[in-house]
């Protein structure tokens, strides 16, 4: 019974795909005056960064989110999609053909680990999860949120400045080698048609509905930077860089995890004593060990200064 179920929730997508999706096609080239929706992809920290035409329409352009890190230095990026109000006034909407997203990103350097209707707005109103699923192509991957056509009075929801529609996490494939430091590396997770749930399904394509037609709506993608910056030497334990493994160096990692902003940590890579990538109680309670009881020496590179050989995503400086 469950397999029929799922069966049928998946014939069922594969159909809503398919009346909202055509063949595929690109973006508006601006936004237009009397469409009153966008569809943008957004994530904390990010700041304006205009649009590919050197400029901000009025879906306020594209997003761009910095991340600096170092050779060998992971990195995970937490992303939100939304449907953005552009009148700017509250209105109802109705959940019956509502909108489709498709969402692409470079399958070659990032991975999409997650992808959840959980802690948005639109999940009390998503009856099934296969609202939400994975998309790929020849040219890129992707995943795809929709709201399908409602048998029957369709829910209202009150439409303010914007509504979260789905939450995808994002991870570096593999950490950038030293011979990349100084380049800048840049990504856009972006809003694209013509990726597919599968090989024989319809192309998915973006829209919202407008009047009960469907449309296309203003974009804001979101184009990720990773500035691969050069590794800086530490020696492990060393958390205030102060060139020796004292007390103070376990005293300054205790105080910044129990959350004292005025803990003079420096170096996340050296506060990380243990070397499991992540700095808490274990690393200070390592260094009282080592220094007090006889316990093993922090990992390397210790004593002498060097830099990190594990991949994770601490790095000098990136405390914080």
């Amino acid at each position: 019974m469950n397999d029929r179920i799922s069966l049928r929730r998946t014939v069922f997508t594969v159909l809503c795909l398919g009346l909202l999706g055509g063949p595929p096609r690109s973006p508006a080239a601006d936004c237009p005056e009397d469409m009153p929706y966008a569809l943008s992809v957004d994530t904390p920290g990010s700041i304006p960064g205009g649009d590919d035409r050197g400029g901000e329409d009025r879906a306020g352009g594209d997003r761009v989110r910095e991340v600096p890190l170092v050779p060998g230095q992971t990195a995970s990026i937490e992303v939100t999609v939304y449907l953005e109000n552009l009148t700017g006034a509250e209105h109802e909407v109705f959940f019956s053909y509502l909108f489709a997203a498709c969402v692409a990103h470079d399958g070659d350097l990032l991975d999409l680990e997650e992808i959840t209707l959980e802690g948005t707005d639109y999940r009390p109103f998503a009856s099934w999860d296969g609202l939400l699923g994975r998309l790929s192509s020849e040219t890129g991957s992707g995943f795809y949120v929709v709201n399908p056509e409602t048998f029957g009075e369709p829910e209202r929801y009150l439409l303010g400045e914007r509504m979260s529609l789905a939450r995808a996490r994002y991870a570096l494939r593999a950490p950038f080698g030293p011979e990349r430091a100084g380049e800048t590396v840049p990504t856009k997770i972006r809003f694209e048609d013509g990726l597919r749930p599968g090989p024989s399904s319809p192309p998915c394509e973006s829209t919202v509905n407008v009047g009960g037609w469907l449309l296309t709506p203003c974009f804001r993608n979101l184009e990720v930077r990773f500035h691969v910056e050069a590794d800086r030497a530490f020696a492990r334990g060393d958390a205030n860089l102060d060139s020796k493994l004292d007390v103070s160096d376990a005293v300054a990692v205790l105080r910044s995890v129990l959350g004292r902003a005025d803990a003079p940590i420096r170096c996340a890579d050296a506060a990380d004593a243990n070397d499991d990538g992540r700095v808490d109680l274990a690393d200070p309670i390592a260094i009282f060990g080592h220094l007090f009881m006889g316990g093993p020496p922090p990992e390397a590179p210790f004593p002498e200064p060097g830099v990190d050989a594990t991949a994770d995503e601490l790095a000098c400086g990136a405390w914080g």
